[in-house]
């Protein structure tokens, strides 16, 4: 910690314990979980990929057939990109790839929080065993919130209890 003393620095230093091997399992359990949903998320990526780069190409070809006057490929063109956008609109890739970007970002910040509720519960005086334990009750019920959006996308969810 450092602060001005008149003109001078001082630095003063608080040495905190290392987490709690309890802790340190759950932050191993979330960076697993963080793990597979990157996973999720690029496979999700690919496969949003797939279908929206033909749909680009046939109707920007649609365009490009009609100003040469080829009407019959500009019709069969308009007629392959609805199809293609009718099973795109079925595709669930973008909520998938949308709700694992979400978790990665919340399950890091969780692990974050973790190391910063220890360090600031410590400091504060709080008794070991009891900030553990509400460290792993918040992070037990924000595990929850998080499986809970994963769940209907048909990502991997997981939850606490599959670490």
């Amino acid at each position: 910690m450092l602060f001005r003393s008149g003109a001078a620095l001082v630095t003063s230093r608080v040495e905190v314990p290392p987490l709690p091997d309890v802790l340190a399992n759950e932050m191993s359990r979330l960076e697993k979980w963080v793990e597979s949903n990157e996973k999720d998320f690029k496979h999700a990526q690919k496969m949003f990929w797939v279908l929206k780069a033909p749909i680009i190409c046939v109707t920007a070809s649609t365009s490009v057939f009609a100003s040469f006057g080829l009407k019959t490929e500009g019709i069969i063109a308009g007629g392959i990109a609805a199809v293609l956008i009718s099973v795109e609109s079925k595709n669930p890739y973008a909520i998938i790839r949308t709700n694992c970007d979400l978790a990665i970002h919340e399950l890091r910040q969780l692990e974050q929080e973790i190391v910063s509720r220890w360090n600031s519960g410590y400091l504060n005086g709080k008794e070991p065993k009891s900030l553990t334990a509400e460290i792993i009750v918040h992070v037990e019920k924000e595990g929850k919130r998080i499986n809970d959006y994963l769940k209907p996308s048909g990502s991997k969810s997981r939850n606490a209890s599959e670490h």
